[in-house]
């Protein structure tokens, strides 16, 4: 890495780190570039070198985490409920502060918007079998009603007082068994 990039990339953490400091005291839409730029020590100019919104220094933290996601979820052999939940909680707690900045400014489509697209590239480039096996628009489906419904519960599990990834799965698991009951007793 050279000194320029090295550079650049101090300064976009800096910028980072004031934008979530700063939502942690204020509501999103009040923070200013001008605030951001100071509490991270670099001039409005370096802000916007870096760059061109608040929106996307938040998108730079949430790349990072939906690049470690899909680093994982392309090497796990068995795609199933549980353990796409555990990566999922687990991510999500190991970034549990961010999260939670994000639930309370309603700013929590920037992750769930890319996340769904990475999700749905991961699985036609790695997991070809499920497109060949399943249509297009099906498996679009499936992953839509997934993601709205990993949405709520995130919304819902975030505040809770010591979140843990076992009691999330348990409590999804929950959530799951009683669907699974709930569709074998109506009539069809």
């Amino acid at each position: 890495m050279n000194k320029g990039n090295m550079k650049a990339q101090q300064s976009q953490e800096a910028i980072l780190n004031a934008l979530l400091y700063l939502m942690e005291i204020d509501e999103y839409p009040f923070i200013t570039i001008s605030q951001i730029a100071s509490h991270a020590n670099v001039s409005r100019v370096t802000f916007y070198r870096n760059f061109e919104s608040k929106e996307a220094v938040l998108k730079l933290k949430i790349q990072k985490i939906i690049h470690d996601y899909i680093s994982i979820h392309g090497r796990l052999e068995h795609l199933n409920f549980n353990n796409i939940s555990e990566l999922l909680f687990n991510i999500i707690i190991e970034n549990i502060v961010f999260f939670k900045l994000l639930v309370e400014n309603k700013l929590l489509y920037l992750f769930t918007e890319p996340f769904y697209e990475s999700i749905l590239a991961e699985n036609q480039i790695h997991r070809a079998y499920l497109w060949e096996q399943y249509d297009q628009r099906v498996f679009k489906n499936v992953l839509s009603l997934t993601f709205g419904g990993y949405e709520q519960f995130i919304i819902h599990h975030i505040f809770d007082e010591n979140p843990s990834v076992e009691q999330w799965k348990a409590d999804f698991n929950e959530a799951l068994q009683i669907i699974n009951q709930i569709n074998s007793q109506t009539p069809q």
